[in-house]
């Protein structure tokens, strides 16, 4: 863990500290091998180095503080933030899933300092978020993909939420959620899938975009306290265990009928997953959840642990595999420290 917060501090010194880079490869990036920053997952990058530095002696205030400015600096006039990697001229798109991403970094920012800058920008972002709704409460603008509404936008919802659990209007912003939330939860289907589960319509899910899914409903729950979220992250859980039993791993990727590509295992997915399964431990106190998180994660130590990583967390196993290939992700180093924080904790 501490080798992988290095590597996320030269994440950002890569940059020159105005965001982390989106991802190290040696093969796929010029000049030192550090792709452009990336805002989106800087921003929820910047509530782990906050939990990091609780429980050790890293200084890491004044990075966060900083980095929460550089976010601000990207936002839109409109309250919005970008989408893709950040480059200082030309034009930006406006994204939904980033701007939901982002305001864990702002609100990192708020619970560090207490400056009302990050509080009152997150509640531009929020009402953009907001305003962009069509009527059945869905997204289907400022997509990744042009007019696809996908099932992990339930990981913007949770920050929506996390927002308004501090705002005056936090009854108000419960209430105007509630029809986004029915509309993503109507996704999830029988066998525990959920339709438009992956990055494009008709594509499988790779594990990643599977524990985002389920990862926003699992904090939803433990916000609102609602039945009904918790049971639809249980549904999918078990359906994952039945095929963790029988095969001893999971896939990198699955479709809406649990059909997998067991030809890699997508690292950060697999982290993922582990949190959300350790998570469901703590709250159900099933223990089976927690043999399983325990299972995912150890299959990946191997893999892992290896010194020519420097820290780094591959995207996929193998190095070539479909997710990511050939890079070390930051958002695989970002999760891989959350599940050992969690776990230490």
């Amino acid at each position: 863990m501490d080798a992988t917060i290095q590597w996320i501090m030269r994440s950002f010194q890569a940059t020159g500290y105005k965001g982390s880079a989106h991802s190290y490869s040696y093969w796929l990036n010029a000049g030192d091998g550090w792709a452009k920053a990336y805002p989106e997952t800087t921003g929820y990058l910047l509530e782990t180095l906050l939990a990091y530095s609780k429980n050790t002696s890293l200084p890491a205030n004044d990075l966060i503080r900083q980095q929460a400015y550089w976010l601000l600096s990207t936002q839109l006039d409109s309250g919005a933030f970008p989408s893709g990697k950040y480059y200082s001229k030309g034009p930006k798109k406006p994204s939904i899933f980033n701007t939901g991403q982002i305001l864990f970094g702002l609100y990192t920012g708020y619970e560090l300092t207490a400056e009302p800058v990050f509080f009152n920008q997150m509640e531009r972002a929020v009402q953009w978020l907001l305003d962009q709704r069509n009527p059945d409460g869905s997204w289907s603008a400022f997509a990744w993909k042009e007019d696809y509404s996908p099932a992990y936008y339930s990981r913007v919802i949770w920050p929506i939420l996390k927002v308004a659990s501090i705002s005056k209007k936090k009854a108000q912003l419960y209430t105007s959620l509630e029809p986004t939330m029915e509309h993503y939860l109507a996704y999830q289907k029988e066998n525990g899938t959920f339709m438009n589960w992956g990055f494009q319509k008709g594509y499988p899910a790779f594990t990643h975009t599977i524990a985002y899914t389920l990862r926003g409903w699992l904090e939803t729950y433990l916000i609102l306290k609602q039945e009904r979220f918790l049971q639809a992250v249980i549904r999918t859980s078990d359906a994952l265990l039945l095929i963790l039993e029988k095969n001893k791993r999971l896939a990198g990727s699955y479709n809406e009928d649990w059909q997998g590509d067991d030809r890699f295992i997508c690292v950060t997915g697999h982290i993922q997953l582990a949190i959300v399964l350790f998570k469901l431990h703590k709250i159900t106190g099933e223990g089976r959840y927690k043999k399983a998180s325990t299972l995912l994660f150890h299959t990946l130590l191997p893999y892992i642990l290896l010194k020519r990583h420097r820290g780094g967390i591959p995207g996929s196993i193998p190095f070539y595999g479909k997710y990511n290939p050939l890079r070390y992700p930051n958002w695989a180093a970002k999760f891989f420290v959350d599940y050992c924080l969690m776990i230490i904790k």
